[in-house]
C-alpha cells in the first residue's frame, strides 16, 4: 500500500492530463505533438506486457523484475528534470525531443513492471479484499496527490522559480517520491509459487497462443473490447488542460488546480469503487467507471455552450474530478475483474495479453491531436464521449464471476501449447 501511495503522490507532479500537456505547450504549438505524449505513455505502458508475461510466468518470484525496471524509470525522470532545467528555454526543440524520448523509456519501464506487480498483488491478497486494498491506496495516495496539486500551482507561480526551473522542480520532486515508492516495494515479501513444468516455447508459438486464451475465456475477450472503447477518453485527456488555458483563459498555474481536482475525484472514486468491487462485484465497477468516462468529456462540451465567461470557468474543473474517478475506476475494475476470472498459472498471460492488445489504441492521443487541429476541441470531446458510451453498452454484457458465470481463480486450466 505504501508503494502505491507514494507512486500516486509522485505521479501527481508529472500528471499526464495537466502538467505534461501544459509543459509541452511551452515547447511546441503542435496539438499532434502534445497528443503524442499521451500516446507514448499509453503505448509504452501496454506494449511490452505480453512479452514480459512470457518471461515472468516461469519465475517463482517476480519481485526482481519490478525493482530493476522501476529503478530505470526513476533514473530517467531525474535525467528529464536536468535536461529541462538546462535547455528548455535556450533549446526548446532539443528539450521537446529529449522529453519525448525520456517519456518513452519511462513508460516502457512502467509497462515492464505492470504484469509482475499485479501478479504479486494477486498472490498476496484474496479477491474479496483487493478492492479495499486498491481503494485505500487510492484514497490515501489521492489525498497526498491533492496536496501535490496545490504544490504544483505554487511552484509554477512562484517568482523565485521562473520557467523552466518550475517544471524541472516538478519532475525532480516526482522522481524523488517515486523512488520512495520503490523503497517501500523493496520491503514486500513475495510468496514463492512453483510454475507448472513446461518446455520453453518459441516466441512465435507463444504469440500464436494468445488468441486461444480468449477462446477459452470469452469474458476476458469482451473485457479487452470494453477497455479499447472506454480508452477513447484518451482522445481528449491530453487536451483538457490545454483547452482550459486556450479557450477559457485559465493561467498556466491552473495546472495545479486541475491536478488537485482530479486527485479529489480519484479519492472519491477510491472510496466508492472499493465498496462496489468488494461487495457488489467488479462487473458493476467496470460499468460505473465507463459511465463516468462518458460524463468527463461531456463537461467541456457543456462549457463550450456556456462560453469563456465566469460560469464556464467555474464548472470546468468538474471535468477533472470526473477524469480522476474514471481513471481510478477503470484501473481497479479491469484489474480486479481479470484477476477474478483467471487462475494463478494463467494470470500473467492474461494480464500481458489484455494490456498489450490495447496498445495500438494508445495512439488515440495522436488521433485526438489531429482531430483538434482539423475540427476543433468539440469534435474531439464528442468522439471521446461516444466511444466510452459504446464501451458502457458492451460492459453491460460482461458475466458476473461471483454468480458462477465464468471460471474463477483456481478453476481454469493453465494455457499451454503442449497438447
Amino acid at each position: 500500500m505504501a508503494d502505491g501511495i507514494f507512486f500516486m503522490f509522485g505521479s501527481a507532479f508529472i500528471d499526464a492530463t495537466s502538467v505534461l500537456p501544459v509543459f509541452l505547450s511551452t515547447l511546441t504549438s503542435s496539438a499532434v505533438l502534445i497528443g503524442l505524449s499521451a500516446t507514448i505513455r499509453q503505448v509504452g505502458w501496454t506494449l511490452p506486457q505480453v512479452l514480459v508475461a512470457r518471461h515472468v510466468a516461469r519465475l517463482e518470484r517476480k519481485k526482481g523484475v519490478v525493482i530493476v525496471a522501476a529503478a530505470v524509470q526513476r533514473t530517467v525522470l531525474f535525467a528529464v528534470a536536468l535536461v529541462t532545467m538546462a535547455y528548455a528555454r535556450s533549446r526548446p526543440e532539443l528539450t521537446l525531443w529529449a522529453f519525448l524520448l525520456g517519456l518513452a523509456v519511462f513508460s516502457l519501464a512502467d509497462g515492464v513492471t505492470s504484469v509482475p506487480w499485479t501478479d504479486i498483488m494477486g498472490k498476496c491478497v484474496e479477491h474479496t479484499r483487493r478492492g479495499r486494498l486498491l481503494g485505500s491506496m487510492q484514497v490515501i495516495g489521492g489525498t497526498f496527490a491533492f496536496a501535490a496539486g496545490l504544490a504544483v500551482r505554487a511552484i509554477i507561480s512562484h517568482p523565485s522559480l521562473p520557467y523552466p526551473y518550475d517544471f524541472a522542480v516538478l519532475f525532480a520532486a516526482g522522481a524523488a517520491l517515486l523512488t520512495v515508492s520503490l523503497a517501500c516495494f523493496w520491503r514486500v515479501q513475495e510468496p514463492a509459487w512453483q510454475p507448472p513444468a513446461r518446455p520453453q516455447e518459441s516466441l512465435g508459438r507463444y504469440l500464436r497462443e494468445v488468441p486461444r486464451l480468449f477462446h477459452r475465456n470469452p469474458a476476458a475477450g469482451r473485457l479487452v473490447a470494453v477497455r479499447i472503447l472506454v480508452s477513447g477518453i484518451n482522445l481528449a485527456a491530453p487536451f483538457f488542460a490545454v483547452y482550459g488555458r486556450e479557450a477559457l483563459g485559465f493561467p498556466a498555474a491552473a495546472a495545479g488546480l486541475f491536478v488537485s481536482v482530479q486527485m479529489a475525484g480519484l479519492v472519491a472514486g477510491g472510496v466508492a469503487w472499493a465498496r462496489i468491487a468488494d461487495f457488489r462485484g467488479n462487473r458493476l465497477l467496470v460499468m460505473m467507471s465507463a459511465l463516468v468516462s462518458v460524463l468527463a468529456p461531456a463537461v467541456p462540451l457543456a462549457v463550450g455552450l456556456l462560453g469563456p465567461g465566469p460560469a464556464g470557468r467555474m464548472v470546468y474543473p468538474v471535468s477533472f474530478f470526473l477524469l480522476g474517478m474514471a481513471f481510478s475506476g477503470a484501473w481497479m475494475g479491469c484489474t480486479n475483474y481479470l484477476l477474478e476470472i483467471t487462475d494463478q498459472a494463467s494470470r500473467p498471460f492474461y494480464l500481458g495479453a489484455v494490456n498489450t492488445l490495447i496498445a495500438p489504441f494508445g495512439f488515440f492521443g495522436v488521433l485526438g491531436g489531429v482531430i483538434v487541429a482539423s475540427s476543433g476541441y468539440g469534435a474531439c470531446f464528442g468522439l471521446a464521449a461516444g466511444l466510452s458510451l459504446a464501451g458502457l453498452a458492451l460492459a453491460s454484457g460482461l458475466p458476473e464471476p461471483r454468480a458462477g458465470g465464468v471460471p474463477v481463480a483456481g478453476e481454469e486450466a493453465t494455457p499451454t501449447t503442449n497438447g
